[in-house]
């Protein structure tokens, strides 16, 4: 019997040694064919009482592969079988067993072998079979739309269930009342403010665009409703959502067809924060389903309106509110991003990104890591000017890999080409050493990185993905406090069972509700990517007390957003000059994104060159601050100072502004907006992203 050495590096077996006794491992063999999810029945001999005595750990490895799929722990070698289960996600190939000491890490047995002779030199074979009814899972678990069983914790949150309900063992699906919205959350914090709205005539009005889905009726247009006219995102949403309609049984079974009610309205001359609406922006609509014949019925009720809300959120909408029976209102994010950032990703390349064991497979790194950098990149405006986003990727694993700086490539195309080429190392996880990579490489002031200098005003961005735990010694905390402290935005996104939530807390910028992700694998992964642009877009630059900006150019409608961190001052001085074109002024102690309809100060047609004096409500406070382009071109510069005094501040208004809408909305972008990312449905309906939970998780990885 051969026997090897192993050394644990992240979830890899390294195999080495020499040749000693061990057990006798008679089942499986090379004639051994089980389906994923079946039992796979694991015997051996051992060879004397001493070895009888120990205790072992079960592996199940991929044919031709050390990385760990399956284990089982401490199992008693006097047994002489354990049955090994298999995980329903397992796909279609060659298996091997291989038994370790308890402890030691040295292989004493292994399965099959055509001769018994050789390591490693046969498989035994597993089928993918899917599951397709949450009976077939174990009592903790339910079936996905992807024929996956898996934990009953994310069936409520992730609305995969393969039937579209939460079977009554993971405490079935909550129904939902008339008013109810997914997610919970209100609709500002989940797609951002109405910042401001789209007039006819106005360039923002000339990018929505008339949507003509297959399938779906609108309602006659109107002087100030026009049923047809919506965002490119908007419009995206409503083609996925014709199709799974016409791909799930229950609303095929009926019939059904989305009629659409409203979608952009024409705003009042005079709005106030309280009734305004993402209808005056293009990027909310309200639909109703509808039935043929004697399904009408059935199509009003409220049980089916659930349904439908939740093929809705599955559509891609980011809002959903049932506003009556078959009736649905739907919001997105806005379509683009034209805000400048200095955006980094720092992913994960650890063994265990494809391992299922902790909710990986093979290709998740290629496939699914890599392609959600580049959905998201393609959200931004990137280019080598001032007024445009850089993009930078690192990799960490049990080293770390600038794979590129942000003055490496100024097109989407040469981004995406180079993320193509991005190799998987595999290994352990280095947490802290790629957070580092990233502060010391390329977001200190002086490398020659492409960061943009301070006095750019520009916001700094670094998007985290990991699926596991830090390698002992490489825990994120203390790089992650020196990002913080240079005013670095971090969002952090765990993936799959086996992360760590303390530790993504610890990265994530506050509040966490905004910057901290868990998804339930990287087959999800992609769901996020419109949270996470519309964040991203919107993060403000910090602007220290005594800093200079200069020469910073908006166009009509852009924001650019600010804060202060000021510790001990009574006044804050915001020295403003419009070089050229008219801006206005928002400022806030509350609102992190202050703008037409929300704001405690305003200071509108700024011109030329103005001082503005802000009192926060007490010290040590952060203060917010947006400026606005007014002008199809405007430029401005402006210096922050602190100080103690008396010195009488601008006279606060009313917090509840009301105002005459004159100006194209938000963020405008710059480049075709097609370049949005879109999903495709051919298959069921996918689970959007959940908020981080409260709990820590049970599971962690071996690294």
């Amino acid at each position: 019997m051969s026997s090897w050495t192993i050394v644990t590096f992240a979830v890899t077996l390294i195999t080495a040694g020499t040749c000693v006794h061990g057990l006798s491992v008679t089942n499986p063999t090379v004639s051994t064919s089980i389906n994923s999810g079946a039992k796979l029945t694991v015997t051996w001999t051992t060879s004397g009482p001493s070895e009888a005595a120990q205790f072992v750990d079960l592996h199940l490895l991929s044919f031709g592969s050390t990385n760990i799929f399956v284990s089982e722990m401490n199992v008693s070698a006097s047994l002489g079988t354990y049955e090994l289960e298999t995980p329903f996600y397992t796909v279609t190939g060659l298996y091997w067993v291989a038994i370790t000491r308890r402890a030691t890490y040295s292989v004493i047995g292994y399965a099959p072998s055509s001769n018994g002779e050789g390591f490693m030199e046969a498989g035994f074979s597993i089928t993918r079979v899917g599951c397709t009814e949450h009976a077939q899972c174990s009592e903790d678990a339910y079936c996905d739309s992807r024929g996956y069983c898996y934990g009953c914790l994310a069936c409520a949150s992730a609305m995969d269930a393969v039937d579209g309900i939460c079977p009554e063992k993971c405490g079935g699906t909550i129904q939902l009342a008339i008013g109810d919205t997914i997610p919970e959350a209100t609709e500002t914090a989940t797609i951002g403010p109405v910042q401001n709205v789209v007039l006819p005539g106005g360039t923002m009005h000339s990018r929505l665009v008339t949507s003509a889905v297959s399938g779906v009726t609108y309602s006659a247009a109107t002087s100030t409703s026009f049923p047809t006219l919506m965002t490119v995102r908007l419009d995206d949403k409503l083609h996925v959502l014709a199709l799974l309609l016409q791909q799930d049984p229950r609303f095929a079974a009926l019939g059904a067809s989305v009629h659409v009610a409203s979608a952009y309205q024409v705003a009042p001359s005079s709005i106030s924060a309280a009734n305004v609406t993402r209808h005056y922006e293009g990027r909310a609509l309200t639909m109703q389903l509808s039935c043929t014949g004697a399904s009408s019925t059935v199509c009003q009720s409220l049980n089916t309106t659930n349904d439908f809300a939740r093929l809705c959120y599955s559509a891609g909408f980011d809002w959903i509110q049932i506003q009556a029976a078959h009736t649905v209102y739907a919001s997105v994010s806005v379509d683009g991003c034209s805000t400048p950032i200095d955006l980094i990703f720092l992913l994960d390349a650890s063994g265990s990104i494809e391992n299922p064991m902790w909710g990986g497979a093979p290709g998740n790194f290629a496939d699914k890591e890599l392609q959600f950098a580049k959905n998201v990149s393609a959200f931004f405006d990137v280019g080598s000017l001032i007024t445009q986003t850089r993009i930078g990727v690192v990799t960490f694993s049990s080293s770390v890999t600038v794979e590129f700086d942000l003055n490496d490539h100024f097109t989407i195309a040469d981004i995406d080409a180079a993320i193509d080429d991005i190799p998987y190392p595999s290994g352990a996880t280095k947490m802290s050493d790629g957070l580092r990579a990233v502060r010391q490489q390329i977001l200190e002031q002086g490398t020659s990185a492409g960061v943009r200098p301070d006095s750019a005003g520009i916001p700094r961005v670094v998007i985290v993905v990991t699926d596991g735990v830090a390698s002992g010694g490489f825990e994120p905390d203390a790089e992650a406090a020196l990002l913080h402290a240079m005013g670095v935005t971090i969002f952090s996104i765990g993936v799959g069972n086996g992360v760590d939530l303390p530790q993504l807390q610890v990265m994530g910028s506050d509040p966490d509700d905004d910057h901290v992700f868990l998804i339930k694998s990287y087959f999800n992964i992609h769901n996020i990517v419109d949270t996470i642009t519309h964040s991203t877009c919107d993060a403000a630059a910090t602007f220290s007390c005594g800093a200079t900006l200069d020469d910073i150019a908006v166009v009509d409608g852009e924001f650019r957003y600010f804060e202060v961190q000021q510790h001990s001052s009574d006044i804050i001085t915001l020295d403003l000059t419009a070089v050229a074109g008219t801006v206005d002024v928002y400022m806030s102690a509350t609102a992190t994104h202050p703008g037409p309809f929300a704001w405690s100060q305003q200071h509108p047609g700024i011109t030329t060159a103005s001082v503005l004096l802000i009192s926060p409500p007490a010290q040590g406070m952060t203060v917010y601050f947006s400026i606005m382009g007014v002008s199809s071109t405007s430029t401005f510069s402006m210096s922050v100072s602190c100080t103690n005094g008396t010195t009488s501040p601008t006279p606060v208004p009313s917090p509840a502004p009301s105002r005459t809408p004159t100006r194209a909305p938000t963020r405008a972008p710059t480049r075709n907006p097609t370049r949005a990312p879109t999903r495709t449905p051919t298959r069921a309906p996918t689970a959007k992203p959940t908020r981080a939970p409260t709990q820590r998780p049970t599971r962690t990885p071996t690294q």
